[in-house]
């Protein structure tokens, strides 16, 4: 069960960061690091129960919180442009 919630969340965290992207604005940019925490938590704790698959998480883990991490940084500098 935790493994879809895990899923779900990383999935819509990208779709989020991604809309954030393309279009910013405060609201999506606060849901998107809420995602993006939740999926860190749930990751944790998915690696926690089963410590065998640590370095494919890591490495996946590492590859999703990149690019959803350039979303949302990009998103921020857009927003700050849009604000002055």
């Amino acid at each position: 069960m935790i493994l879809i919630l895990h899923i779900v969340l990383a999935l819509t965290g990208i779709i989020l960061a991604t809309a954030t992207f393309l279009a910013p604005n405060k609201t999506k940019l606060k849901f998107s690091y809420g995602l993006a925490a939740s999926t860190l938590a749930t990751g944790v704790y998915l690696t926690i129960l089963n410590p065998t698959h640590l370095a494919s998480s890591c490495i996946t883990g590492l590859i999703y919180f990149g690019l959803v991490g350039v979303f949302i940084y990009s998103a921020q500098k857009k927003l700050a442009k849009t604000n002055i």
